[in-house]
């Protein structure tokens, strides 16, 4: 977890490989095999099976050099067992070792939590006065300290590529203590840059994720603009015309992701410098939570075509995952809002008023109050679920959705009840309240406004048959370590693989109501690969589609 794991795991996620090691050895009478030939006859690579031998003595042992060969076989207790006993053994100290991995990811979100309540918030509100230029570069060195700065930024950058349940917690922690520049805690995120190829990721990545370049996100297209922002190859170079709105950080960037409609390709993410000839910024604004915007408008630009991120035509889904994982990121901050406002509630309703009496002794305030509690429970049960599924590769679109404007409705509903029950200090200009209030009102049309995400959420479901968040899409089983060295292919990529079998599946296809086809065509995929795994296969090929719940494969074994 977070990269830091100091375990070298012997048996998690390697089962299915010392099995079919084991199995060789079986094969061949327990003779002593130099890993070459266990190579050759398993499929797996030589230094691999090499790394096996040596780590499992448990079931093998080296044999001293003959003729300056080293060769292994089966120690003797374990010629003893059936093989269904050594499987179970195998698979017993692999279940140890994700307990193991599982405990250790628990004590560093652990870790995380302490160090995100102690030490981060007190240095935000210290360093937040005079001198805000200075302060975000204390809270830069503080966060990358505390391991909070890395969080989003991948591996190969020397980040942590932390999950999202695990930046939820963060971000959610941090909003909950109301500090000041927490958009300097976090470092830079790839966004739709993620896992570009060259030229970009030297020339633009790299510098976004050291802080050496600032990038910002066109996407939005101007109101009054006479068409989408386009392009048109000529060559080895793309010509842009067009214009976008709210590009925040914009007249500030060095370089603007843009959505591009790339004539004959399609929607495309294409990367623009700020300083490239017509690029002009046609005006600068400031919305009501104080973030800085930019009309940018795009006049004969030309750009080298290797500025197009990722593949022509597939710009929309990239961009989507990134406008996806920032309403999580609404969401998490909302609840650690809600949580700042309920305490500051419950601290102003058990103060006394001028008769002595506590504030909240009237039942009618009481009913509200709980009514803001009942509502923080809800939208921080829905963000967790949702992190959880996002971190089990789950396709979370409509839950994010949901999320964003749940969790952002609520927490303006909240501020605005905890405005009217504080009274009229909390309408004063510079009163926490009223400021958090600017703030969090934005958020109800950043990133897609409530009413927009709701239609799609209605039309994901009814016209697209597409869509989670009910109980109906919901996935009761999950997919083994063994089951995970299993692909699904297709007819034609197996003709030279090892029939294993067939492989039968069946789920529940109605959990009171129907639930969706992609549900369950999922789940029912995951048993069978959980379940070829056993035949010793390392493919699966449907043989024809779900029916009531059920679905056949055939197994295969391919080199």
């Amino acid at each position: 977890m977070f990269g830091i794991i100091p375990f070298n795991f012997r048996f998690r996620g390697k089962v299915r490989r010392i099995l079919d090691i084991y199995f060789c050895f079986i094969e061949e009478g327990n003779v002593a095999l130099h890993p070459t030939q266990i190579a050759r006859k398993t499929g797996i690579s030589f230094a691999e099976v090499a790394r096996r031998l040596d780590a499992t003595p448990e079931l093998f042992v080296k044999l001293p050099k003959r003729d300056g060969i080293t060769r292994y076989r089966i120690t003797t207790s374990a010629s003893t067992r059936t093989e269904e006993e050594t499987e179970k053994l195998l698979n017993k100290y692999a279940q140890r070792e994700s307990w193991l991995f599982y405990a250790f990811g628990l004590m560093v979100l652990a870790m995380l939590v302490i160090i995100v309540l102690t030490i981060i918030p007190n240095v935000l509100l210290a360093k937040a006065a005079d001198d805000p230029a200075r302060a975000r570069a204390d809270i830069r060195s503080a966060s990358k300290a505390a391991g909070l700065f890395a969080m989003t930024q991948p591996k190969a950058f020397g980040g942590q590529a932390a999950g999202q349940l695990a930046l939820c917690v963060a971000r959610e922690t941090l909003a909950s203590f109301n500090p000041p520049f927490m958009d300097a805690v976090f470092g830079p995120s790839p966004g739709v840059l993620a896992q570009v190829e060259e030229p970009l990721r030297s020339t633009h990545l790299a510098p976004l994720l050291a802080g050496e370049k600032r990038g910002s996100f066109g996407f939005t297209e101007a109101d009054d603009a006479p068409a989408p922002t386009s392009g048109v190859i000529e060559g080895s170079n793309l010509q842009i015309n067009g214009q976008k709105s709210y590009v925040t950080g914009g007249a500030e960037a060095d370089f603007i992701n843009t959505l591009v409609h790339i004539a004959g390709r399609g929607p495309s993410m294409v990367v623009i410098d700020r300083a490239t000839e017509g690029v002009i910024i046609d005006k600068k604004f400031v919305s009501l939570d104080g973030s800085h915007h930019a009309i940018i408008t795009f006049k004969d630009v030309s750009v080298p075509v290797t500025h197009i991120i990722g593949e022509a035509g597939k710009g929309m889904p990239r961009a989507m995952r990134q406008i996806g994982d920032t309403r999580l990121l609404f969401a998490a901050q909302a609840c650690g809002y809600m949580i700042w406002v309920v305490n500051l509630l419950t601290e102003h309703l058990q103060a006394p008023d001028k008769s002595g009496n506590p504030r909240g002794n009237l039942d009618v305030i009481r009913l509200r109050y709980a009514d803001l509690r009942i509502k923080t429970y809800a939208a921080r049960s829905m963000l967790y679920r949702t992190a959880r599924l996002a971190d089990q590769g789950e396709n979370i679109v409509n839950e994010a959705m949901a999320c964003k404007i749940f969790a952002t409705e609520a927490v303006g509903e909240l501020v605005d009840t905890a405005i009217q029950l504080v009274g009229g200090s909390a309408l004063v200009e510079d009163h926490a309240l009223a400021i958090l209030y600017r703030k969090v009102r934005a958020w109800r049309l950043a990133e897609g406004a409530s009413d927009v995400l709701r239609l799609n959420i209605g039309r994901g479901i009814l016209e697209l048959g597409k869509g989670t968040i009910l109980l109906a899409g919901c996935t009761f089983v999950q997919l083994s370590d063994a089951g995970a060295g299993v692909a699904q292919l297709g007819s034609g990529d197996v003709a030279n693989c090892e029939s294993k079998g067939v492989v039968s599946t069946q789920t529940r296809a109605k959990v009171v109501i129907s639930r969706s086809e992609e549900a369950v065509r999922e789940e029912l995929t995951v048993m069978a690969r959980n379940e070829a795994a056993k035949l010793g296969a390392n493919a699966i090929v449907p043989i024809a589609q779900p029916e009531d719940g059920a679905q056949s494969f055939r197994a295969f074994l391919c080199n």
